[in-house]
């Protein structure tokens, strides 16, 4: 952590005590649950952001991939050739529960592939399209046969590293809710919790493992649920109470990677071209390391 984070750190910890101080036991109650729904996850950095970067890092935007002799490069429904996104070399990263701790993920996209915003006003079924996106993963003792490719469209390459961090929850605090009439203090946690979880993000072009609360990952479990039933996504049948049960089977989904394209971190709420990519799959399916049973969302 820089120096400057540091000092944003410190400065959170004394706002906490004074939001807490006043409610003596109970305060420390609530910081004790607060601090209790950490999520250890993995933010990805790009390396000419961090000095001393580390050579051999294999996880990167961009560039290109590095695949077997027996690799086809995937093509879209159109038959172009999909963009190569992102590779992550599981065994480079801090180990997750549950998550690869070893092998390689290449991911790709259609140049076409629709945005959140237009799939999100249409019942068309673009964003459960699996032509437009695709996922492969390579196991470990494949590594050694793997060479850089150039078959279809590559972009020059962003080198990541990778670093723990830890996001927390007031979702996850619900069984420890306050009193009802303390909905003053529920607010102030909350927007201490959003700017704590804005500090581990700053700068970060990635994050890998169980991520940050935010309406956003929220509605890409969702949308998963909609697609792997076969269904076409809109907001109006988010709320209609004939796929109310895929609402709720959303929570058998993770966003497993939240991945930005563009030099601003996830912070960054610039506009333009850049686009914000969620992989979205069931923790079984992610314990399988069945990626090919995963979904990308992309929201520009």
């Amino acid at each position: 952590m820089s120096e400057e984070n540091s000092k944003l750190k410190t400065l959170l910890k004394e706002e906490l005590a004074a939001i807490l101080t006043p409610y003596g036991a109970e305060g420390e109650k609530w910081a004790q649950a607060l601090k209790a729904t950490a999520g250890r996850s993995v933010v990805l950095v790009n390396e000419r952001a961090a000095p001393g970067a580390e050579e051999g890092k294999l996880s990167r935007l961009y560039g290109k991939p590095l695949t077997s002799a027996t690799f086809r490069w995937p093509r879209d429904r159109q038959g172009e050739a999909m963009l190569f996104l992102a590779q992550i070399d599981c065994k480079q990263l801090p180990p997750l529960p549950d998550y690869p701790r070893d092998g390689i993920l290449a991911i790709f996209k259609s140049l076409t592939r629709e945005s959140l915003t237009k799939g999100r006003e249409s019942h068309s079924g673009a964003l459960k399209d699996r032509q437009s996106f695709y996922l492969h993963y390579f196991p470990e003792d494949a590594r050694g046969d793997l060479r850089e490719r150039e078959d279809g469209k590559c972009l020059p390459p962003k080198p990541l590293l990778a670093a723990s961090t830890v996001f927390l929850s007031m979702e996850r605090c619900q069984p420890l809710a306050l009193p009802e009439d303390h909905d003053q203090l529920r607010a102030q946690l909350a927007t201490w919790v959003e700017k704590f979880n804005g500090l581990s993000l700053a700068g970060v072009s990635g994050v890998v493992g169980p991520a940050y609360d935010s309406a956003e990952l929220a509605e890409m479990k969702v949308i998963a649920s909609f697609c792997a039933s076969g269904i076409g996504y809109s907001l109006s049948r988010k709320t209609d109470r004939h796929y109310r049960h895929l609402v709720e089977n959303a929570n058998e989904y993770e966003v497993v990677l939240v991945l930005k394209e563009g030099t601003g971190g996830l912070d960054d709420s610039g506009t333009g071209d850049t686009a914000t990519n969620y992989i979205a799959m069931r923790r079984q399916d992610l314990m399988e390391k069945r990626f090919d049973r995963a979904w990308l969302f992309s929201a520009t």
